[in-house]
């Protein structure tokens, strides 16, 4: 409960610090987000998560509270098939039961859905007012994944489909990105970030899953007067 209450207090002082900064001359800027999810450690180990490359989709707002500094929120969308599917694979189940043996199952789909949602702080490089933007971001989120299966006993002809959800955990990203001003509302730009995510293992059969998101990104910025 304690790490969980840490988490979230964190995320809240990423939202909250523009309320201090009002005296500050600032913009709010939203962006769309698509690319590719590539899986690292226990989810693309193929004894554990075996994971592959995917696609992936998302957006965000960010309002700026000084030239240096940005706070905002963001969302993504993941998939990510298993490597088994498409495949035929056999299942030795002699140790627990002699008289089933082996079995031969095809997966006709077998993917991770992973949808997160979280708060982000970015430090803006200093680059002498140039269209270039270059930035670090460091964000904190929750993040659901979701294993859907529909596959098939090859012997008997029978059909298993499910979907196993995991439960919403808390995990976090740290990554790089640049944006090029295109005109003075209009940006574009590409970002890498790596997510870590904690998991439940006795749910998702590994203790964490990470991966590395590498996405292009539209911005439309709306600029905000200075308050008085």
């Amino acid at each position: 409960m304690r790490r969980k209450s840490l988490f979230f207090s964190m995320a809240l002082a990423l939202l909250v610090a523009p309320l201090g900064s009002m005296a500050l001359a600032g913009a709010w800027s939203f962006g769309v987000t698509g690319g590719t999810g590539l899986p690292t450690g226990d989810f693309a180990d193929e004894q554990k998560g075996n994971a592959t490359t995917g696609f992936q989709a998302g957006g965000n707002a960010d309002y700026a509270i000084s030239d240096m500094f940005r706070v905002g929120l963001d969302g993504s969308y993941v998939q990510n098939k298993n490597d088994w599917e498409g495949k035929t694979v056999t299942f030795d189940f002699s140790d627990i039961d002699p008289s089933v043996g082996s079995v031969d199952v095809k997966f006709d789909k077998l993917k991770y859905d992973t949808w997160q949602i979280g708060a982000h702080g970015k430090y803006m490089f200093p680059m002498s007012n140039a269209p270039l933007s270059p930035y670090a971001v460091l964000g904190l989120g929750i993040y659901n994944t979701t294993l859907k299966i529909d596959a098939t006993e090859v012997s008997s002809g029978q059909t298993f489909s499910d979907d196993f959800k995991f439960d919403s955990r808390f995990g976090g990203k740290l990554g790089l990105g640049a944006v090029w001003k295109a005109s003075s509302v209009i940006g574009v730009g590409a970002e890498v970030n790596y997510n870590f995510i904690s998991e439940d293992k006795d749910k998702a059969g590994f203790d964490s899953a990470q991966y590395v998101d590498v996405h292009g990104v539209v911005t439309f910025s709306i600029p905000q007067g200075t308050a008085k």
